[in-house]
């Protein structure tokens, strides 16, 4: 079944959950299924956690907080965010700083996390899945574990697709129940069968620059 329309990052999850082999869906989202998560990214980064205190509960401020304490977000929070920074995002909180909330403004700040909605940012509720796993989506790529190659599409043979990438052929074999998005403006749909042509642009995420693990097809809007 073809999804709705997707963000950009809700596709960075759907790509984390195939690349970490998590659960994309599902009723169990529990402080474990977070640490899992959150280890599976630090096993791709190939880095130590700082922290092997677990979450407290799946609930957003805790949620962030053992994000503050496994990524080093206090640091970097305390080297790259103002107090005015903190200030203008949480104008209507006076817990602004507290851990979670540095934590939630560097990752606003630096784009891992939405900026929509960022005055009601409510940390008492259950971090989202789909959340998590995008903002873990963005920080592995941010971190070079995933990558894109770009180009127009020049063959189509079973799985194997060839982009022309600036001027080169490079052939890449996708691999079976890789994602497949069409991407509209700035919006996405994960197909189960994308229409895909010869010359359509289109964008393949490689995992350690090598192994396909998602493929976007750029859609004309005039045909």
């Amino acid at each position: 079944q073809d999804s709705g329309i997707l963000t950009e990052q809700q596709v960075n999850a759907r790509i984390f959950s195939a690349i970490a082999g998590l659960p994309d869906a599902g009723t169990s989202w529990s402080a474990r299924d977070a640490q899992m998560a959150v280890t599976a990214a630090m096993r791709k980064l190939r880095f130590e956690p700082r922290s092997s205190v677990a979450p407290v509960s799946s609930r957003r401020g805790d949620v962030l907080a053992y994000l503050a304490a496994t990524l080093d977000l206090d640091r970097y929070a305390a080297v790259v965010t103002m107090p005015e920074d903190r200030s203008y995002y949480f104008p209507q909180t006076v817990a602004r700083e507290t851990t979670p909330y540095r934590a939630a403004a560097f990752l606003i700040k630096f784009g891992f996390l939405p900026a929509e909605g960022l005055d009601r940012v409510d940390m008492n509720v259950a971090m989202p899945r789909e959340e998590l796993y995008g903002l873990l989506g963005s920080w592995v790529r941010k971190h070079g574990v995933i990558s894109d190659a770009t180009g127009k599409i020049v063959t189509i043979a079973g799985r194997d697709v060839t982009l022309k990438i600036e001027g080169k052929l490079t052939r890449f074999s996708l691999p079976v129940n890789i994602p497949v998005f069409r991407k509209i403006n700035d919006r996405y749909q994960e197909y189960r069968n994308a229409p895909v042509t010869i010359g359509d642009r289109a964008i393949i995420t490689l995992e350690s620059g090598k192994t396909p693990v998602a493929l976007v097809i750029n859609a004309y809007l005039d045909g």
